[in-house]
């Protein structure tokens, strides 16, 4: 079974690697941009570059790891997985962030308010909590 988890754990460090070369955004064919030209592009922070250049040297190191059998394969496994989704959920969440204005949150807001009440209302028989 272990053989496998290094196996699996190689398979997706080759995928990573060829991935970053694939496209990550294709517009019908007529425009695509791969992980590598993100990291070409001088229209993208130089820090964020940086970053995306660690995608394919953690995919080859992953794949190396597996291949090679440790048991530094499983954590680096989970390492390179919680790193490349922590990151992707830090950028999307940075960006709705900066782009959202202040009727959104309030509405969010609002939103959250109407769940929290909502449900200890429907806890007390239907009764809404006291101020």
């Amino acid at each position: 079974m272990k053989g496998n988890k290094n196996l699996v754990l190689t398979v997706a460090g080759l995928a990573m690697v060829v991935g970053f070369f694939l496209p990550w955004i294709d517009v019908g064919g007529a425009f695509t941009v791969s992980g590598w030209d993100f990291v070409k592009s001088s229209h993208v922070a130089w820090h964020t570059r940086m970053v995306l250049l660690l995608l394919p040297i953690a995919g080859a190191l992953l794949a190396l790891a597996g291949l090679a059998g440790g048991a530094a394969a499983a954590s680096l496994g989970v390492a390179t997985g919680l790193g490349i989704f922590g990151y992707m959920f830090f950028r999307i969440a940075w960006g709705f962030i900066k782009t959202t204005g202040l009727g959104l949150w309030m509405v969010l807001g609002a939103a959250a308010v109407a769940v929290v009440f909502g449900l200890a209302a429907r806890g007390r028989g239907g009764k809404t909590p006291a101020a």
